[in-house]
């Protein structure tokens, strides 16, 4: 299936594939029983997901198996992620369970060595995370601590130049996701039922969908379609993004429970900013002594002549200084010119993490979802007889972990 639609269902513990030419051609992603994935993505034939229950970050094959760990959030819930074509790296938003005490936080982590980078804090409740890499951008929806204070975000990818696009009163923003094609963000409110959109820096808004009495969840973007799911809905719905009306796709599911995280990926439509010879090359070394060059540097991989240009000089410009700076220290150390001492600074591997150029859980409302789970430790069920996945557990054993999350300054590798 090359063109799907990437769904949880927390009540199953499944991931749903889905077909986006045909809503009922759908395949259950079958996982570690005792797993129960909340947010899910797909990038280079893995899913990538967290697991509500052990506070960990994983990534499986296609068909739920060969599951690894990327990392340990430790106190966390992970309520979206996304991964950054251009590096491999993932971007997520969580909240810890001590909220308010800790505030929620935007990460990133290399998957291949579990190196992680805390990017920001002082955010109430992160519900979703979106990248758009060719622009060194990302951006992200807080919920806030309560209606009409939720705010949508955007930030350069190393977590500089924050910038509240809406500082504070949307109803209640859950999930976020780019339009790239028409360079728009696109999200949706749980308490009014819609489906708002605005240009990159916050103009522009408006509303495309109305929705009423589904409590609307999670978005996901394609080249002529917004996708979306809801708390009170057996299924993904499909909007046309030209016409603003629904699209006959696919039918109620009796065997779904609530749907959580949502994605679509569509062949041709993947996320500005893909690996190319150089960017998964010489990325690393730009990155790591001129990180300000990855941003003129992306702009190979969207087709841009100018942005060739200036990463073509930038490029020259670090070899000319590079140079300069050996022939100083060799000079400074009184080193013959072998060239020995290079042994000891070398470059730094592709497998580091890079932080790139320069979240959606409506369900943390303190009036329906802070249940407490049962005796036994599993989650008490909601209303509607649907578990509730995301309450804060403050008299479990979970307090007795480490409340502190692991941070590793980038920077310092």
């Amino acid at each position: 299936m090359n063109n799907f639609a990437l769904t949880v269902d927390y009540r199953h513990r499944k991931i749903f594939q889905i077909d986006i030419n045909n809503g009922s051609n759908i395949n259950a992603i079958d996982l570690d029983e005792s797993a129960r994935p909340v947010a899910a993505t797909y990038f280079n034939q893995h899913i990538y997901w967290s697991d509500y229950e052990t506070d960990k970050l994983h990534m499986s094959n296609m068909s739920g198996g060969n599951t690894s760990t990327i990392y340990n959030m430790e106190l966390s819930l992970c309520f979206s992620l996304a991964v950054d074509p251009s590096t491999g790296n993932v971007y997520y938003v969580g909240v810890p369970y001590t909220r308010p005490t800790k505030p929620a936080y935007l990460a990133v982590v290399h998957p291949g060595t579990s190196k992680h980078k805390r990017l920001l804090d002082e955010i109430e409740i992160a519900g979703g995370i979106a990248l758009y890499p060719s622009k060194g951008l990302m951006f992200w929806s807080d919920q806030g601590d309560d209606d009409y204070s939720g705010r949508i975000e955007r930030a350069s990818m190393d977590g500089k130049n924050r910038k509240s696009l809406f500082p504070y009163g949307l109803p209640h923003p859950v999930s976020i996701a780019v339009g790239y094609r028409e360079n728009k963000i696109y999200w949706t409110d749980a308490l009014d039922d819609s489906i708002n959109y605005c240009d990159l820096d916050g103009s522009n808004k408006g509303v495309l969908y109305n929705d009423v009495n589904v409590r609307m969840n999670h978005i996901a973007v394609g080249p002529s379609n917004v996708f979306y799911n809801a708390h009170n809905v057996q299924r993904v719905m499909k909007l046309n993004k030209n016409t603003e009306k629904p699209q006959v796709w696919m039918n109620k599911q009796p065997e779904m429970g609530r749907l959580e995280s949502l994605d679509v990926f569509v062949d041709g439509y993947s996320i500005p900013g893909e690996k190319t010879l150089i960017t998964s090359t010489v990325a690393p070394i730009i990155t790591t002594l001129m990180p300000g060059v990855m941003e003129n540097l992306s702009q190979i991989s969207s087709g841009t002549f100018a942005g060739v240009i200036v990463a073509v000089v930038s490029i020259f410009m670090i070899i000319i200084l590079g140079l300069i700076f050996v022939m100083f220290r060799r000079r400074a150390l009184k080193m013959p010119s072998n060239g020995k001492f290079l042994s000891a600074r070398s470059i730094p591997p592709l497998e580091n993490i890079i932080v790139s150029r320069d979240g959606d859980f409506d369900h943390l409302d303190e009036k329906d979802t802070h249940e407490p789970k049962s005796s036994n430790g599993t989650p008490a069920l909601a209303d509607d007889g649907m578990e509730n996945p995301l309450y804060f557990e403050k008299n479990t054993e979970r307090k007795n972990k480490n409340p502190y999350v692991t941070t590793i300054d980038v920077s310092k590798m």
